[in-house]
């Protein structure tokens, strides 16, 4: 299944990629098994993460003949070149392994806990990682950028009162993940103090409340008063409203960020992403003076070494040599 060019190297083949889930079957040990793991997993968007990268896996195995609890480090090294040359950023290829590797630990755990007399071996086991850079490759805006992107959400045509506003706020003054905004209900909205608050889900299940900005009330407040005027909140009624009146998912922030940041002229708008407001959120807090804890803190990041990779970012373009080469010889910087 895979071919060589006129130099030896492996070159994978293209039937090998497949990114949706295998052909239907019976329900099976490993069918079994891959439920009761997604299962365990209590966020959300970690199981659709889960979910889409092990079927991934289980794809390629299916085009090679190969049955899952078959795979051996052979079948995982061949399927990360075949990941590679699909053009996987290493942070995408490391997560993916990282996804498979979980899932045969805990089909090891689930065998012994059954006593099913299935022998398990992780493939993935002595697999070589890829290498994760010290510093993020996600974009970040300047302060002056994401102002601007704000202003063009609050200048686009109502949707729901100020709605396109209230995403760009909260994700660019919140910090927070997409996957945390579309999960917010209308009911996590609440008061402690002087603070106005919003309560949300952070990964692996726990609640955490934060405070909102002035700006970000103004424009939620709008996008309220227009929802509220066909009626009273249900229960679980979502924070902010798709257009067609459902849930947000994060392929529809996308898009209206995209559209804004074409409105207010920002360079590579179709590169204005959810995860950028989430890096300029940082980087700019940086700039700001706020503490690298606090910072860490407000992402909900556990290890502070992902709180500083964004920042260093920031940091290696600022403070470049290039500029400082190109002033003193040209005086053009």
């Amino acid at each position: 299944m895979t071919s060589s060019d006129t130099s030896g190297a492996l070159v994978p083949l293209a039937e090998h990629i497949t990114t949706g889930p295998r052909p239907e079957q019976g329900p099976g040990l490993v069918d079994q098994v891959r439920a009761a793991w997604l299962l365990a997993q209590p966020s959300e968007h970690t199981r659709q993460a889960y979910a889409r990268d092990f079927d991934t896996w289980r794809g390629f195995l299916d085009s090679l003949g190969v049955e899952v609890l078959a795979a051996r480090r052979t079948h995982v090294d061949a399927w990360a070149r075949v990941r590679e040359a699909s053009r996987d950023a290493p942070a995408t290829l490391a997560r993916r392994l990282a996804a498979v590797s979980a899932f045969y630990s805990y089909a090891a755990a689930y065998v012994d806990e059954h006593a099913l007399g299935v022998d398990v071996t992780n493939p993935v086991a002595l697999v070589r990682r890829p290498r994760r850079d010290a510093g993020s490759s996600t974009r970040a805006l300047t302060a002056q950028e994401y102002a601007r992107l704000l202003a063009a959400a609050a200048d686009e045509p109502p949707v729901w009162g100020s709605r396109d506003a209230a995403v760009v706020a909260v994700l660019g003054l919140g910090g927070f993940r997409v996957s945390t905004l579309t999960g917010m209900c209308v009911s996590d909205l609440g008061v402690q103090g002087a603070h106005r608050t919003i309560a949300y889900r952070v990964k692996g299940g726990r609640r955490k409340t934060a405070p909102l900005a002035s700006v970000t009330l103004v424009y939620l407040q709008s996008h309220l008063d227009a929802r509220q005027a066909l009626g009273e909140f249900l229960p679980g009624e979502p924070l902010i409203l798709a257009a067609d009146g459902g849930r947000l998912d994060r392929h529809q922030v996308n898009r209206l960020l995209v559209r804004c940041a074409r409105r207010a002229g920002l360079a590579d708008p179709d590169g204005v992403h959810a995860h950028v407001l989430r890096a300029t959120y940082l980087t700019v807090g940086e700039e700001a003076g706020i503490s690298l804890r606090d910072l860490q803190q407000g992402a909900d990041h556990q290890d502070p070494r992902t709180t500083e990779g964004y920042i260093k970012r920031g940091r290696r373009l600022d403070q470049s040599p290039t500029y400082r080469l190109a002033n003193h010889i040209l005086g053009s910087e």
